[in-house]
């Protein structure tokens, strides 16, 4: 490379840094130049990339409206398997599923209130206990009224029968097979 083009290439790269080249190609200066320039090409296509990835990576975090709909009855499963682990004190597995629902459920009121669901979708996937209560001032408040609710509904069949409180062991075995019958540890992925 010439001294001519190294000066003009790094002028062009670098305009507001004065480079004087000699006319010796092989000088330190204008190695220094070279290098800098090559530097700044290999910066720009890191540029590139990175900017390559994040786009083809939101195009394929993109959700349907569908998508988002299965998120709600992701919620509330979630928060009813949680409370059913809760009952057979697993506390590593009622805090995993308790965390999916939440998770869930914030990406569905956030869709819902982006209106990014479709009515059909809307009524055909989310669970009636959840269409019930997306009323409140924050997303905390709509999602702590979904999860008492599921939570409710879980139990109301382990806690009691026939009108009387049952006994504690008899508790667990109810959750138990609720909990098998529900596939709760296929939820949110495996245990």
């Amino acid at each position: 490379m010439t001294a001519a083009i190294a000066e003009a290439l790094c002028l062009k790269a670098y305009p507001d840094t004065p480079v004087e080249l000699r006319p010796y190609p092989d000088t330190p200066a204008n190695a220094l130049a070279i290098t800098r320039y090559k530097m700044h090409i290999i910066s720009r296509l890191q540029l590139l990339l990175a900017a390559t990835f994040v786009i083809a990576a939101s195009h394929s975090t993109a959700q349907t409206s569908r998508e988002y709909a299965v998120m709600g009855r992701s919620a509330w499963s979630g928060f009813t398997c949680s409370a059913l682990a809760a009952q057979m004190k697993d506390a590593k597995e009622q805090e995993r599923l308790f965390m999916f629902g939440y998770k869930q459920g914030q990406t569905f009121l956030a869709a819902i209130q982006s209106k990014k669901v479709d009515r059909k979708d809307f009524s055909e996937e989310v669970p009636i206990g959840i269409t019930l209560l997306l009323q409140g001032p924050t997303t905390e408040f709509i999602l702590g009224r979904i999860f008492e609710t599921s939570q409710s509904e879980a139990l109301k069949n382990i806690l009691m029968t026939a009108g009387q409180m049952n006994p504690d062991d008899v508790q667990k075995l109810l959750a138990q097979g609720e909990y098998s019958k529900q596939n709760c540890r296929l939820i949110g992925g495996t245990k």
